[in-house]
């Protein structure tokens, strides 16, 4: 038997037909399908391998549900933008959105201890895991088919592919042309709404203004938050808005106050909202959020655009050496010193986190593909789709939605199957977006400064942080400080030291992150 609640229609909606249940958007070649179109999509598959081979065309952000028969299948797209949750009790699958919906009314929830671990380490569970006892989460790019009381998994989408012999000036050109198709699908899927752009100092957001511009939308605002001071990116962002024409906001977090941010209801069903027991919820931008919703600057339709996660997919993640790895363990070595690193750990967590990381990556491993491109398999499967990704659970909670035109698919395919010299601290990517933005006018002197480290040096510093943890200096938290979390953190720095939480922690992130865990105090 099965139970569907599905409930969170902020954003985007739930569609159904009785049977089969969408939300979202996504293109089949250059089709638009939302809405009833998009369950249509979806009803005509008879069959699970139908149903898979739907799924590997789709190109955008949505989630499916289908009662087929005695059958139930569930997928969410390559990013995982919204969330399913199901638990089996007793002979009853509940699927749903919201994993408090999968319980009975004061029914207990149990906690998952290895999961709460590693979402302590990273900010995010792993794998299928949520930090509750018998609750998983549909992986980014699977599909889950229930029957009866079995079940199948299955990924329909990895970011990898064989690698493509191309000349670099051709595949320059080849990037070019697909940025300008990115942008058109763009425009079409924004069908005329109001947008707003988080535009940081970067060159990612700094690319969706420039797609918007030159596919003529008008309707457009940017900002940008922060301090002013201890903070050279405002400057950059207001320059390009204005290169644009578009127009501008500048949220001072130094006059936001948060002396009762942990009692306002608003801020704490955003909390649960985004976090759903698996993802650290996304702090940076909510008093900007806010401040532009209150002060009137968007309209109810707005539809956010932001820069996710360009430079990922470009390959800034990659280092020369990654080119060398001979195992998995190297790749586990790399994943826990780059992204297990919020916390203070012990020797008995970090062998817990070795022991996860490694056999997930060797059932995740395709032996005709490069080492290197199972660490951003790995990547993309979990730190960007519950971390960077579900960071646009603000936007849906503020009652907008959003859209991803740098997770195109079309796009990353194309950075998928490029040598791995082109992809190396995200050479090509670069490369092309200096071109466009020196002719535009809009490329400073900032930009070429900001150029990721390579060469044997940066290579044998890498090495050494990498084996060598306990040189790792314990810098202060708030050694760069551009977004003023020093004082918005006051409040859960105060609720944790009451709570006696002796924990060393090394990064902001792990503030929010430590703070989220004591509030659910699962038992």
């Amino acid at each position: 038997m099965f139970e569907i609640k599905l409930t969170h229609h902020n954003g985007y909606a739930w569609y159904d037909n009785g049977t089969v249940f969408v939300k979202g958007l996504l293109f089949v070649s250059d089709t638009l399908l939302k809405g009833p179109d998009l369950v249509d999509f979806f009803a005509e598959c008879s069959n699970p391998e139908q149903f898979k081979k739907r799924l590997e065309k789709a190109n955008g952000i949505f989630s499916v549900v289908v009662k087929k028969d005695t059958q139930l299948w569930v997928a969410v797209d390559r990013l995982r933008c919204f969330p399913i949750f199901y638990r089996k009790k007793d002979n009853i699958v509940r699927v749903g959105d919201d994993v408090d919906a999968l319980f009975d009314a004061k029914e207990p929830k149990v906690c998952n201890r290895e999961a709460r671990q590693m979402f302590a380490a990273s900010g995010y569970t792993v794998g299928e895991d949520t930090l509750v006892e018998g609750v998983n989460q549909v992986q980014a790019g699977e599909w889950v088919l229930f029957e009866g009381n079995g079940m199948k998994r299955d990924f329909y989408f990895r970011f990898s592919a064989p690698v493509r012999p191309v000349s670099y000036e051709q595949a320059k050109r080849e990037l070019h042309m697909l940025l300008d198709r990115v942008g058109k699908r763009l425009v079409q899927a924004l069908n005329g709404c109001p947008v707003a752009v988080p535009l940081s100092g970067g060159l990612d957001s700094r690319l969706i203004a420039h797609l918007l511009h030159e596919n003529d939308c008008q309707n457009v605002i940017c900002f940008t938050y922060g301090k002013k001071s201890d903070n050279d990116e405002w400057q950059r962002s207001k320059q390009v808005a204005e290169h644009y024409g578009y127009p501008w906001f500048f949220v001072d977090y130094e006059n936001v106050d948060v002396t009762n941010l942990l009692s306002d209801e608003h801020f704490l069903s955003y909390c649960h909202y985004a976090a759903q027991y698996s993802s650290k919820f996304y702090f940076s931008e909510y008093f900007a959020a806010r401040f532009l919703q209150e002060a009137g600057h968007m309209a109810s339709n707005t539809v956010f655009v932001p820069g996710h996660s360009g430079d990922m997919i470009a390959g800034s993640h990659l280092r020369p050496y990654m080119r060398k790895y001979q195992s998995v363990n190297q790749i586990v070595d790399d994943l826990l010193y780059t992204h297990f690193n919020l916390v203070e750990t012990t020797c008995a967590d970090r062998r817990l986190f070795r022991k996860r990381l490694a056999q997930q990556l060797r059932q995740m491993r395709d032996d005709r593909e490069n080492l290197y491109s199972l660490l951003e398999c790995w990547d993309v499967r979990e730190r960007q789709a519950k971390y960077i990704v579900n960071s646009c659970k603000l936007w849906e909670f503020t009652g907008n939605s959003y859209l991803l035109p740098l997770w195109d698919a079309e796009l990353t395919a194309f950075f998928a199957a490029l040598p791995f010299e082109y992809r190396i601290c995200k050479k090509l990517y670069e490369d092309v977006l200096w071109e466009i933005f020196g002719m535009e006018g809009v490329l400073y002197d900032e930009d070429r400064k900001m150029t990721l480290p390579s060469g044997k040096m940066a290579d044998m510093k890498l090495w050494v942080k990498r084996h060598l943890p306990f040189l790792r200096p314990k810098t202060p938290l708030f050694a760069h400080d551009p977004l003023d979390f020093q004082r918005l953190t006051v409040p859960m720095r105060q609720a944790l030291a009451q709570s006696q939480n002796q924990r060393h922690l090394r990064s902001y992130n792990a503030i929010m992150s430590e703070w989220y865990l004591m509030k659910v105090s699962l038992a």
